[in-house]
């Protein structure tokens, strides 16, 4: 099949394209290449045609895939599968021909640790051309970055044209993270800080472009939901991560311009688009507060913020309010929280989570006295959104967000009845967190008083539990056996009458070693009398022993 000295010198130039299209850094990338080596060891590749450029083979699986390798760019070969970039049966071809010329496992070795595969002959023999570079140097100067990342993008986009799953949202928005986003990653200079930086950026454009797309697409919002924001918030996520790693590196004074093209490039967060608004401004705010925080620099970005506001405003523009936003976030990092809530309050709509965001921040910093003034905004903010809000979930998961942080501060500032009264103030959403505090704390009595208030069951709580009350005082347990009998005789039905029948049991135990039998014997031929109508019943408590025991 491989004769030629030249396919053997095209196979060799795919294998260094491989490494630098996959990279043994990302999960996805290592997956991707464990699967066609397996489908390659296991011999599900067979039909192999070699023609000029192309090999052409099948590769076996629950199906059979037709694949075709383009030895000039590798990645435009196709394959019939429906994963997009280097998928695993194009690997699986890649590696069965590729053995032909060289180990394989050398290969795979050389590319988890990173390494080029050495060629020593000129590619012109293959492309007719001059020999091209392998690696295309993507410069130390951030404009030289976004430029590259343009570049990228454009061919990203040329070769989706080509792909016949790409008309499908699905694979659309995930290619742009897994193979366009990826590959700017595999990209990225080597000198630590540099690298960092460089992803953060490789993130934001790639954020960017998610919006842009998104906008441009027909999917409702559920579908979005489901195609789009997985990959927007992961792309925050890496973000994030990489700014934390950049903290533990030494930005040498060199870097100085980096920073200043930082300022200006990450501001495009705010201007590209509608749509994830609290995605874009939060990776908006991380950058500033980790490299950007400068006092001249922050001064310099509110003078830029307020006349793009005003240029929004004129042209009547949405962006005037993420320009607001930007504006609350400089004025935090001046630590003028006042001044920033106010800014806030202009602003119609829910920010709640933002508020969020910068009361959390505060913790990593320890300020809890400037953390105490966005803990009790968020706190109005949240009364008045379960107020308005109709949907329970949303409300709950509002408050299950806000509470861990009222927990902290409470605990660091010693002052645990600000976190009771939050959890109070935000009942019923709050019952969770509030019910295991009282459990935690021991008060019983509160705790069965919440229950009441909410309506659970007794037979909810665990036996455990339980049985500790009853070590505590079992008294705070009487009320909760009482309406346990009143709700299940309300649903007048036999099954009902049998649970009611268990619970009668369970209180007369508790009467019992309460030495107040006397009550209880009160209580059962009143209710006895009160439901003598009910036939059923009637006889359920005959059964039960429960009228003259």
């Amino acid at each position: 099949m491989l004769q030629s000295d030249l396919i053997k010198e095209q196979l060799l130039y795919c294998a260094n394209e491989i490494k630098t299209e996959l990279s043994p850094e990302i999960d996805y990338d290592r997956d991707r290449m464990k699967k066609g080596l397996n489908l390659y060891r296991q011999g599900r590749v067979y039909n192999v045609v070699t023609e000029e450029r192309f090999i052409e083979a099948k590769v076996q699986e629950e199906e059979v895939f037709d694949v075709t390798l383009d030895l000039d760019v590798f990645v435009l070969s196709q394959c019939s599968c429906s994963t997009g970039g280097i998928c695993r049966h194009k690997l699986a071809v890649f590696f069965y021909a590729y053995a032909l010329v060289d180990r394989v496992g050398v290969f795979f070795q050389e590319w988890k640790e990173n390494k080029k595969v050495v060629i020593t002959k000129n590619r012109s023999k293959v492309l007719g051309g001059e020999e091209e570079e392998q690696t295309e140097l993507v410069g130390e100067k951030i404009g030289g970055w976004y430029s590259f990342f343009k570049k990228e993008y454009h061919v990203y986009k040329e070769k989706e044209k080509n792909n016949r799953f790409s008309f499908n949202a699905m694979f659309q928005f995930e290619s742009i993270y897994k193979d366009f986003f990826n590959k700017l990653r595999g990209k990225a200079p080597q000198v630590p800080y540099m690298r960092e930086l460089f992803i953060i950026h490789a993130a934001s454009f790639s954020m960017q472009k998610l919006v842009e797309e998104s906008e441009q697409s027909r999917l409702s919002l559920g579908s979005k939901d489901n195609y789009v924001y997985p990959y927007v918030n992961q792309l925050v996520d890496v973000i994030h991560d990489r700014l934390n790693d950049l903290k533990k590196l030494a930005f040498p004074l060199s870097g100085e311009s980096l920073l200043v093209e930082t300022k200006e490039k990450i501001s495009q967060l705010l201007y590209c688009g509608n749509e994830y608004q609290y995605e874009r401004l939060i990776s908006y705010f991380m950058v500033w507060i980790t490299l950007l925080h400068r006092k001249n620099w922050i001064h310099e970005e509110q003078k830029i913020l307020l006349q793009k506001q005003e240029q929004f405003i004129a042209r009547k523009q949405s962006q005037a309010v993420d320009c607001q936003f930007a504006l609350a976030h400089m004025a935090y990092l001046e630590k003028k929280d006042q001044q920033a809530i106010e800014l806030l309050s202009k602003i119609q709509g829910n920010y709640i989570k933002f508020c969020f965001f910068w009361a959390g921040t505060l913790s990593l910093t320890k300020e809890w006295n400037r953390q105490s003034i966005w803990l009790n905004h968020s706190l109005e903010l949240l009364k008045n959104y379960n107020q308005l809000m109709m949907d329970y979930h949303s409300k709950r998961n509002m408050t299950r967000q806000f509470l861990p942080l009222f927990a902290e501060h409470a605990d660091e500032t010693n002052k645990p009845d600000a976190y009771t009264e939050a959890m109070k103030s935000l009942l019923p959403y709050s019952f969770i967190e509030y019910n295991d505090f009282l459990i935690d704390e021991e008060d019983y009595q509160t705790w069965a008083d919440l229950q009441m208030l909410v309506g659970y069951d007794i037979s909810d709580q665990s036996r455990e539990l339980i049985k500790h009350i009853e070590k505590t005082d079992r008294r705070i347990l009487l009320p909760l056996y009482h309406r346990a009998v009143n709700d299940a005789i309300a649903q007048k039905s036999r099954p009902a009458y049998k649970q009611a029948i268990r619970y009668l049991k369970k209180l007369r135990t508790q009467y019992r070693q309460l030495k107040l039998m006397t009550k209880w014997d009160a209580y059962i031929e009143r209710l006895a009398h009160e439901h003598k109508r009910l036939r059923a019943f009637q006889e359920e408590l005959e059964k039960g022993k429960l009228l003259h025991d």
